[in-house]
């Protein structure tokens, strides 16, 4: 039998790739203004302007912080895709 990076296949097979496990939705041009800015929105705090701009960031204890700010934006319906990045490199 064929070894395919360590699994087995069984002859003739041939693995498919992955599927995307999300959606892309096509950009819509009225939020390209800047009050809907999802990489730096104005509602960023000072506090996480401070943690995803310098060192912090790479601190696990800062987890706590931008956690709290995640919930803050599911509640006020926005989105700050840069704090959230750095929160899932954490």
């Amino acid at each position: 039998m064929p070894h395919h990076l360590g699994f087995v296949f069984w002859e003739g097979f041939e693995p498919k790739p992955p599927r995307a496990i999300f959606l892309l939705q096509p950009r819509d041009p009225r939020h390209n203004s800047p009050t809907m800015n999802g990489e730096d929105p104005q509602e960023r705090p000072e506090q996480i302007r401070n943690i995803i701009g310098g060192l912090e960031r790479y601190n696990p204890q800062a987890a706590e912080v931008l956690e709290a700010y995640l919930q803050q934006q599911c509640e006020e319906k926005f989105c700050d895709c840069n704090a959230n990045r750095a929160l899932l490199k954490l």
